[in-house]
């Protein structure tokens, strides 16, 4: 008897050591509710570095009709109204929003683990990918004390979305983009199809394997339609395979030069751009009055592109479709197929934001939520605002009622036939 009540006490204390570990876990990733003052100190620290930095104010209200620095007190008023941390974490966003920039925005939950084991993985191994992006790398993993509470806090709102714990986020991404390439043979020793949906996961053994099987063909279609971007590593290869000589890829940007810029602009990642005084832009009298007062630098640099060792000695026609919701990384890569000739481009407009560095970033003191947004303006080849999209080569109107995506392809094919009968 003296031996079973020993082992109930053992078995009552072992279970209080769980219950007060639980407790304690759940006080250190529970999300203190934030003040009024809190959240409003949040929102001024954010406006004024993006008054200070943020590169398309001038564009959004041109493009927009929405003069976003002008509507302070009105964000405030909103930010005010809240009554939760969530509604203030909507409610920030959304402000954001306003600027149609989707390089701009609130870091949410998922979004931050899906980058933080990286970094945390090149820090502690002292890769060299750590030290170009370090300001990046420090900011993303300085907040990981409070983004484990707004983890949580998404989990009990959205217990669908959230069902995993943040070190398995970067896994169910992959698995998200598990059909990322698709293939086909449109006509039999032809017409060769590569639609990549995204280049947010790698994807390029499967890439690199259908462009092999195919680079006898005399046209290649490569459809990156609604590609939102990633990395620029995920499409880098392909690039090289494709190319048969040296071809080099100019980048121009314009930096307006706040306070806050500093630890960006100080990083190796821009390191191997020439910054000069604004005036010395090769497009300084086609710029905008509002950029010629308020920017500081221009930026350049030049890139080559091409790999002896790695070319496929592909020679035929290549069709690059793209449209809208063609952004980011994707956006570079037209970018790049324009000023290399790789191939023709065909669609609509893009959604832009392809040419420069990786967005900046910033900690709110309080919340501790990380804003991203954009800190350059990137000029196409003709000078204009990368922020605009860029130009196809070959414009499809979009017939209504019909998928669009569907009519580019399908016309695409009609130009290869065309080219083919001696009729363009």
């Amino acid at each position: 008897m003296k031996n079973k009540g020993i082992l109930a006490l053992w078995i009552i204390f072992i279970i209080s050591i769980f219950i007060v570990a639980a407790f304690i876990y759940n006080d250190r990733t529970k999300l203190k509710e934030l003040t009024t003052e809190e959240k409003l100190e949040d929102f001024r620290y954010m406006y004024h570095i993006l008054e200070e930095n943020y590169p398309h104010f001038h564009e959004v209200k041109e493009m927009y009709n929405w003069d976003w620095l002008a509507h302070k007190e009105y964000y405030e008023k909103k930010i005010a109204e809240t009554e939760n941390n969530m509604e203030f974490y909507n409610e920030i966003d959304s402000i954001l929003r306003m600027l149609q920039d989707g390089h701009t925005g609130v870091v949410s939950p998922k979004f931050y683990y899906s980058a933080f084991y990286g970094y945390k993985e090149a820090k502690e191994k002292d890769e060299w990918g750590y030290e170009l992006f370090k300001p990046w790398a420090d900011i993303w993993l300085s907040a990981e004390k409070k983004y484990r509470g707004w983890y949580e806090l998404f989990r009990e709102k959205y217990p669908h979305f959230y069902n995993s714990e943040p070190e398995e986020v970067p896994e169910m991404i992959k698995a998200e983009y598990k059909n990322n390439v698709v293939t086909e043979i449109i006509e039999d020793e032809k017409i060769a199809y590569l639609k990549i949906k995204s280049f947010s996961v790698d994807s390029t053994e499967e890439i690199v394997n259908f462009l092999k099987s195919v680079k006898g063909y005399p046209y290649l279609i490569i459809d990156i339609m609604d590609n939102s971007g990633g990395s620029d590593s995920n499409w880098y290869k392909m690039v090289n395979l494709l190319l048969n000589e040296n071809k080099k890829v100019e980048y121009n940007i314009l930096i307006r030069g706040g306070e806050y810029s500093k630890q960006f602009l100080e990083s190796k990642v821009y390191s191997n751009f020439n910054k000069e005084d604004i005036t010395k832009c090769p497009y300084y009298n086609e710029l905008p009055d509002y950029v010629k007062k308020n920017f500081k630098y221009y930026l350049w640099k030049n890139e080559q592109f091409y790999s002896k060792e790695h070319s496929l000695g592909f020679n035929g026609d290549i069709y690059l479709l793209v449209n809208g919701g063609t952004a980011s990384s994707a956006d570079h890569l037209v970018h790049v197929f324009k000023q290399t000739n790789l191939g023709t481009i065909v669609g609509s407009t893009t959604g832009g934001v392809g040419v420069g560095v990786a967005p900046w970033v910033i900690s709110l003191p309080n919340s501790g939520l990380i804003v991203r947004f954009e800190g350059q303006i990137g000029l196409n080849e003709d000078g204009t605002s990368n922020f605009k999209g860029t130009k196809p080569d070959i414009e499809i109107q979009e017939v209504p009622g019909e998928d669009y995506n569907k009519t580019v392809i399908q016309e695409t094919i009609n130009i290869i036939y065309s080219k083919e009968s001696g009729s363009i």
